[in-house]
This record gives structure tokens, C-alpha cells and sequence, in this order.
């Protein structure tokens, strides 16, 4: 999907020009949906636009402006998809249609719209809906492919010899601009599917797209395919695979259909079918709703009917004129009796549409919603407010999920839902689904924030792999967004291909998976997939496979070795490196080790040392082994160069035992209190000193608990160490010997300590 600026919203031939996402938009047909007077099936979209046409056919035609269906369609006819395992050609044209695509027991049909109900009542048609419309979404290509590894295939003469690639998008504008510039080869194959032309009104998402892909792979041949709905795509599919097509790359997506985004549901079975059946690559475009997104169940705390959080997006900057569609879908698929409802308000406080599609349980329907609104002079462009509303009977089911989009993803949602928001196909478990890292950024590897990601619903992690976008074009101009990266990821493919044709579509997909760059510590580990694309490098590249301490408990003062495995996994020898222990987040080393080289291919086993200090705290610590810390080496990928590892340290239990009792030898006989002092060693807190008599003519016992009563009462639980004060008065002349035990918490006890002193006048 692309990134590209152009104008908002521009409506061509029912594809959503926006340079931001490529984008298939309305409903599925499930049969059994809303009906029309006729007592024939009929989605509920398409009902209304029906039904207010036959009242007035300019409100007919403003009902098609809501739904987002092209300008550029005739407004005294319409394109609808009809199911009918028994409709033939003739049937549809005895009511003025024209059949414009077909897959399986789909028929795309253009037809007048007053003959629509006719249709829809003919025995052989079970459903009739409207189709899933395209819109696009979007450092040179050939600086990239070296970075990627490809100029080391293309040294070899891998060059994507013998390997298929269709390409199916929404327009191939430019297609003789970019051939002579070079950007395409002259002897590229072109369809277009359905009606419309193969530039697509004027967009050229597709070219872009081919263009990379043949900067990847320059001998790999092409075959361009121009669509603008569901059943396009799937016609375009059948024909690639009837052309042999290896590898499909489809930089599109669809934010309706019959499913969750849960990858099942229609579109989903084009791709499954394309790989399962006719053993096909399919490559997709994540998407671009990183930021555009929002999902929650839903829940009306307050009892006003909406949802608790309105979802804010700021249009300032956008012009009168420009257009953007918000879909809606809860997850209760395929027909629902849960009536929810769309709201869009300026501000938070002036509204400005409100959906009107019924789902009740006489007339259940699509769980979905949707409504294209254009900017105008009432309408300026400001902050706009998106609320969810209940507008059943009753009270609304408990915690419903319900996604929200909105197209093109050009602004923020405020609050955004970033998790899940891959549509469709790129969340098919047939798919392989690429996410975006900008060109400029691929060294570390960080995601584009607007680069979708998952997981599905049904728990597929998405994207698989990362690629580069915003390299520049034939056209001058940086092609961005996750459509610029899928090509990347098709044409690298292809080289796979090209160098061992035996590869099936599930063995590209791993090795492209295997060889990926990892991603350090990245924002969202679910956004980077196995990480970025790469073919292949050459330098070194040091990879610590194993790092285990031995013991991996140990007392303060011992001695831990770090058993360390490091292999060269790279495709040069490397030369002298240091290999280091550090602890996590400290860059100053404990201790470290020189190698004097490591041949490609090879591993080596060495033993890091570590005396543990007396003062080192006890617990868990953690620390981290580095191969070659200070990047003296031209490594090819550092994100593999670390490895944790654990290592627990603890204290002797300590003896528990006065260690040290300081009392004068002599004190005086007039009841004058004298100061003692008590160190000892313990595993937790003392609880009694007991003082008992040995000898003495006159004195009594005494005992007191040093943790409550002695504000000198010290005790480390680290160290195991304590003190405490007491005080003893005596009268009259005597030798007086006293014998001291202490208590702890547990219940244990200490030999005993005597002392003795003497009292004089």
C-alpha cells in the first residue's frame, strides 16, 4: 500500500485514489439477508440505494455517494455481484446487463438500476450485492537490492530467469513512460478486467509497483492485471494461474467482506485458492492503518446508547473537496440481528451523518456500516468525532467487538488501535503479508508507525516480513507505504526461485523467513514479523548461539563460567574480536576474552570467567554476552550478535550466634545505668534477648524484644547482620556473671554468651 501524497480521496472508475492504501471496499453476500419487494435476496446496502432510487433517482444517487461508489460509474446504471450457481449470459442480458467478471458462482454484472429488483427475483439468482471496489494505498529500487543481498543473485546471473510474476492492482498508468526510461521491460503482458481502462483513470499505483519488482528481478517476466473489485481480482487470479503465474503480488486491501478480518471469508479463499490450487506465492501489502485504526467492545457505561470512547481525527490541513470513508464492522458475521449505527460529528457537537442500516431479527443483515463524507463549505475541514452508537431494541449484547477504519489513513486516529489492524487478504494464513520499514531507516529496522500489523483474530501474527519503502521512482517522486514494500519482497522471491525452481510457495516463505534481518528491540515485537528482508550479505556475521552459566546459582565470592557457543554465519572470515560478559544496560564490560578469528562457516566454544564480588547483591542478575562490543567488524547483521543469560547469586545462610558482647568489667553500685552493645549474625530479625542469672547476690533477670524496644536496633538482611543496645543497673557490693540468648521469629535459638562484671561502691 502506498504513501504517496496526491489528492484526497479522487475518485477514478471506482478505485480510491489516495496514494495511501490500496483498498477493495463494501459487503460480502451471504444469502438470507435484507429483502426487497420482490421476496428476493438483496444486501442492505443495495436495497437502499434500490428503493430510494425507485422514490427519486437523485436521492438514489446521493445514497451512492454515502457508500463511496465511484463517480465515475453511470448513474442510471450500477455494478452489482449476483450468486447463482444456474444464471447464464443470456438471462443477465435480457435485462440490459453486461457480464464484466466471474469466479466460481460470482457474476460482477453491470446492469440499469431499474432492473436491479428483476434481477434479484430471477429462480436462478440466490443474492445479489455490491461488489468490493480498489483504491491504492502507496533512495532508488536499485540501491535497495544491493542492501537486500540481490546484487550478489545478480552476480551469479540470478536474475529471475524462468519465474512468473503477476502483478494485480488497481491501475498501470505510465506504462510507456516507465518502459522508456528503462524502470519495465517492453515485453510485459497487460490485462485489464472488467470495465474501465489499464491505466485506471490515471493511476499509476501499479507501475510503481512492477518497477520494483523488476529492479529485483529483471529477467523474470510480468503480466500486469487491472481491477477494480472482488470479482476482478479473483478473474485476475484464475488468469495468472492459467498464464503459470509463480508468484502473485497484490498491494491491496479490503475493509469489509464476510468475515472479522479475521482471515477467512471470501477473499481469503482467492488467496488460498491461488496457493493450495494452483501452487501460487502470494505476496501482500500489509496495509497502512497502523494509525487509522480503532477497535474495542463495546460498552455504553453511561447509558446514553454510544460507545464510552469517541474516536477523534484532526483534518486541518485538508482542503474543500477532499473526501474520507470511515467502515465499521462487529464481529457477527454472517448476518446480525444487532443493530448498530455509524455517527460522524464536527467538532463534538454538530452532526453531520448518522448511517441508517437496519440489522433487527425480521430483517437481519451485514454487521457493517460505512459512509464516504466529502469536505464542503458547511463541512470545513476541523477536528471530526466518530461514534459508535447502539440503535437496536433493548439493551446491546455484552462486550461486542466492533473495528473501526478509516480511509485514507492520512490522519491519526485519537485513540488508535495499532493491534490488528491488518485487513483483508494480507490477514489470510495463505497470504504472505509484508509491513513497511522506511529505506532511510532499514539499518535499525523500526516499523513505519502507520505499517498495520496484527495479530488476526484467529491468532495468525501478521506481517511476516518486513521491506523497504520510500525509494524513489521512475517518476521522480518516493514511493512509500507498505505497497512499495510487498514488490521488494515478490521480486526477492523470485530470486529464490530463479536459483532452484523445485521451491514450492511454503519453501519461499521460509527461506525468506530464515534469512530475514531480526529487528532489536523493536516498539512491538508483532509489528516486524521474522524481521527484514534479506537475500544475502557478505561480511562476517557473528551469531552467539549459546550462552549458559555454569553454575547458574552460585554464593558471593565463587566463581561462575559463562559456557559461550559463537558461530560466523556470514560469508567472509572474521578477523580479531573481543567477545564480553556485561551486565544488562552497562556497556562496561566484567570481563572479556580476544579471538584471533573465525573462519565463515565455522563455531567456536569458549569460557567466560567471572569472580562474583563479596558486595554483589543477591537475587537474579542479569547479564548479556556481546560478540565483538566496540564493532571492530563489518558484521552484516549485529541484531544476533547478543544472547542473554541468567545467573542467580546468593549468600551463605548466616549462623545464627551473638558474635560479639561489649560490657564493662566493673560498674558502679548505685543503680547507674551502664550501656552494652550485642553483634550478631541471623537469617531474620531478633524478636527476644533474654538476660539470665549465672551468679549474683542480689539481681534479678530481664529480657525485651531489641526489634520493638531498642531504637539502636540494627539489622541487614542482606548480610545477615545486627546490633543493639541494653542497658544494666545494679546496687550494693557483688560479682554478678549473666548468660545472654537471643530468639528469632522462627523460633531458634543462641548458645548461650556469658559475662561478667562487678559492682563497687
Amino acid at each position: 500500500m502506498s504513501k504517496a501524497r496526491v489528492t484526497i480521496g479522487r475518485c477514478i472508475r471506482g478505485v480510491l485514489v489516495t496514494g495511501v492504501a490500496a483498498l477493495l471496499l463494501a459487503n460480502w453476500a451471504p444469502a438470507g439477508q435484507s429483502t426487497t419487494g420482490t421476496g428476493r435476496t438483496m444486501s442492505a446496502q443495495l436495497d437502499r440505494i434500490v428503493s430510494e432510487h425507485r422514490r427519486n433517482p437523485a436521492l438514489g444517487q446521493a445514497i451512492m455517494v454515502d457508500q463511496g461508489i465511484p463517480e465515475e460509474e453511470e448513474r442510471d446504471r450500477i455494478t452489482v455481484v449476483a450468486q447463482g450457481f444456474q444464471l447464464d449470459r443470456h438471462t443477465v442480458e435480457s435485462y440490459g446487463g453486461s457480464i464484466q467478471a466471474r469466479y466460481k458462482h460470482n457474476w460482477q454484472i453491470d446492469l440499469p438500476l431499474d432492473h436491479v429488483e428483476l434481477l434479484a427475483a430471477e429462480p436462478t439468482v440466490e443474492y445479489v450485492r455490491l461488489p468490493l471496489y480498489a483504491s491504492t494505498n502507496s533512495m532508488t529500487a536499485e540501491a535497495m537490492r544491493a542492501d537486500l543481498g540481490g546484487d550478489l543473485y545478480h552476480a551469479r546471473e540470478v536474475l529471475g530467469q524462468g519465474v512468473k510474476v503477476a502483478i494485480i492492482d488497481i491501475g498501470f498508468a505510465r506504462l510507456d513512460q516507465a518502459i522508456e526510461a528503462g524502470a519495465l521491460p517492453s515485453n510485459l503482458e497487460t490485462h485489464n478486467i472488467g470495465a474501465g481502462s489499464l491505466d485506471g483513470g490515471g493511476e499509476a499505483h501499479g507501475t510503481l509497483v512492477a518497477e520494483i519488482v523488476h529492479a529485483m528481478a529483471p529477467e523474470a517476466e510480468l503480466a500486469l492485471y487491472r481491477i477494480r473489485t472482488d470479482q476482478e481480482l479473483a478473474e485476475a487470479m484464475q488468469e495468472a494461474a492459467a498464464w503459470g503465474a509463480h508468484i502473485i503480488n497484490a498491494s491491496l486491501a479490503f475493509l469489509e467482506g464476510n468475515c472479522f478480518h479475521d482471515g477467512t471469508g471470501p477473499i481469503s479463499e482467492i488467496v488460498h485458492d491461488a496457493r493450495d490450487h494452483h501452487s501460487i506465492l502470494w505476496v501482500n501489502a500489509a496495509g497502512n492503518y497502523g494509525e487509522a485504526h480503532y477497535q474495542a467492545p463495546f460498552s455504553d457505561t453511561t447509558g446514553d446508547g454510544y460507545h464510552d470512547e469517541a474516536i477523534r481525527m484532526d483534518l486541518g490541513g485538508w482542503n474543500i473537496g477532499d473526501s474520507f470513508g470511515v467502515y465499521l464492522t462487529w464481529d457477527d458475521w454472517p448476518q446480525s440481528t444487532n443493530n448498530f449505527d455509524l455517527v460522524l460529528y464536527r467538532g463534538s457537537d454538530i452532526k453531520v451523518h448518522e448511517t441508517a442500516l437496519l440489522q433487527t431479527r425480521e430483517n437481519p443483515g451485514e454487521p457493517a456500516e460505512r459512509y464516504w463524507h466529502r469536505l464542503s463549505v458547511e463541512h470545513l475541514p476541523d477536528e471530526y468525532e466518530i461514534r459508535v452508537k447502539w440503535a437496536g431494541q433493548g439493551e446491546p449484547p455484552e462486550d461486542m467487538p466492533f473495528k473501526l477504519f478509516v480511509h485514507p489513513p492520512l490522519v491519526r486516529l485519537r485513540p488508535s488501535v495499532s493491534e490488528g489492524s491488518i485487513p483483508e487478504p494480507a490477514s489470510s494464513p495463505a497470504a504472505f503479508t509484508v509491513g513497511a520499514v522506511a529505506a532511510t531507516d532499514w539499518g535499525l529496522g523500526r516499523p513505519q508507525r502507520y505499517s498495520s500489523w496484527g495479530p488476526t483474530l484467529d491468532g495468525f501474527h501478521k506481517p511476516d516480513l518486513l521491506g523497504p519503502d520510500a525509494t524513489a521512482s521512475f517518476m521522480g517522486e518516493p514511493f512509500g507505504g507498505t505497497s512499495a514494500a510487498a514488490p521488494f519482497v515478490a521480486g526477492a522471491a523470485a530470486l529464490l526461485l530463479s536459483e532452484d525452481p523445485r521451491r514450492s510457495p511454503e519453501d519461499l516463505g521460509r527461506l525468506l523467513k530464515e534469512r530475514a534481518w531480526t529487528v532489536a528491540a523493536p516498539r512491538e515485537p508483532r509489528a516486524v514479523g521474522a524481521g527484514r528482508l534479506r537475500l544475502e550479505a557478505e561480511g562476517p556475521n557473528l551469531v552467539v548461539t549459546q550462552a549458559i552459566a555454569q553454575p547458574s546459582t552460585i554464593e558471593v565470592g565463587g566463581r561462575v563460567e559463562v559456557q559461550v557457543t559463537i558461530e560466523n554465519r556470514g560469508t567472509e572470515d572474521a578477523g580479531r574480536f573481543l567477545i564480553a560478559l556485561r551486565r544488562e544496560g552497562i556497556p562496561q564490560p566484567l570481563t572479556e576474552r580476544l579471538l584471533f578469528g573465525l573462519g565463515q562457516g565455522e563455531e567456536q566454544h569458549i569460557v567466560l570467567s567471572w569472580d562474583v564480588p563479596q558486595d554483589e547483591p543477591s537475587g537474579v542478575r542479569s547479564f548479556v554476552v556481546v560478540a565483538d562490543p566496540y564493532n571492530y567488524l563489518d558484521d552484516i547483521d549485529r541484531a544476533r550478535n547478543t544472547r542473554p543469560v541468567g545467573i542467580t547469586v546468593t549468600r551463605p545462610e548466616p549462623m545464627f550466634a551473638v558474635t560479639s558482647l561489649a560490657f564493662p568489667s566493673s560498674i558502679p553500685s548505685d543503680g547507674s545505668r551502664v550501656e552494652g552493645t550485642v553483634e550478631f549474625t541471623a537469617p531474620t530479625d531478633i524478636v527476644n534477648a533474654v538476660f539470665d542469672v549465672v551468679e549474683a547476690e542480689a539481681f534479678a533477670g530481664f529480657q525485651f524484644n531489641p526489634s520493638r524496644d531498642a531504637l539502636s536496633y540494627r539489622f541487614d538482611d542482606e548480610t545477615g547482620e545486627g546490633s543493639f543496645r541494653f542497658y544494666v543497673s545494679a546496687h550494693g557490693s557483688q560479682h554478678i556473671t549473666l548468660e545472654l540468648t537471643l530468639h528469632d521469629r522462627d523460633g531458634n535459638t543462641t548458645e548461650p554468651k556469658s559475662f561478667s562484671f562487678n559492682c563497687r561502691r
